[in-house]
């Protein structure tokens, strides 16, 4: 009989999760955890694969563990945003992609402030988010530049802003067709 040590069950977890069972992925990372809980990696992939089974809490915790160990990682404040609007922790999910675009200005945390934004129906900071994303959007992620085309298009709609909303549509066709 082998014993396994932290790397040989993170390496089991990530086969886990490949095979869509999130249970042993879990239970695979939180022994590697209880062994070493210093690889803010294993608390991120595990509140990912929480975050996957609607866990939005335990997600949430760990991405905080993780924040803890590595609080000049961007992204890791977004996947927390995520999990928090998920939750319907709205503020917190804002302030998440907040401190990410402090730490990182990329197009991710705007576009998912601006659905925050939408949701809450404060429609100009929802617009301005939408057209940071865009503007930052890299050419290779035409799915979301699209979507945010698309987003900010129904929010001018909302505000009876027609001819924004018919250009960011347009756009929006424009940049799924390239």
């Amino acid at each position: 009989m082998t014993d396994f040590n932290s790397s040989d069950h993170i390496n089991s977890g990530y086969v886990a999760y490949c095979g869509g069972n999130f249970d042993s992925a879990i239970a695979e990372y939180t022994l590697a955890l209880s062994e070493d809980d210093s690889n803010y990696h294993d608390w991120s992939d595990r509140g990912y694969f929480y975050f996957l089974k609607g866990k939005y809490q335990a997600a949430i915790d760990d991405y905080t563990q993780a924040i803890k160990l590595a609080p000049f990682i961007a992204d890791l404040y977004s996947k927390r945003g995520n999990a928090r609007f998920e939750s319907r922790d709205k503020q917190g999910a804002i302030d998440d992609y907040t401190q990410a675009i402090k730490l990182n200005p990329s197009g991710y945390p705007y576009y998912r402030r601006g659905i925050v934004h939408e949701s809450i129906m404060s429609y100009q900071s929802a617009i301005d988010d939408y057209t940071q994303a865009i503007k930052l959007a890299p050419q290779k992620k035409v799915f979301w530049l699209k979507h945010a085309l698309d987003l900010r298009g129904q929010v001018y709609l909302l505000l009876n802003r027609k001819l924004e909303a018919r250009e960011d549509f347009l756009a929006a066709q424009a940049a799924q067709n390239k």
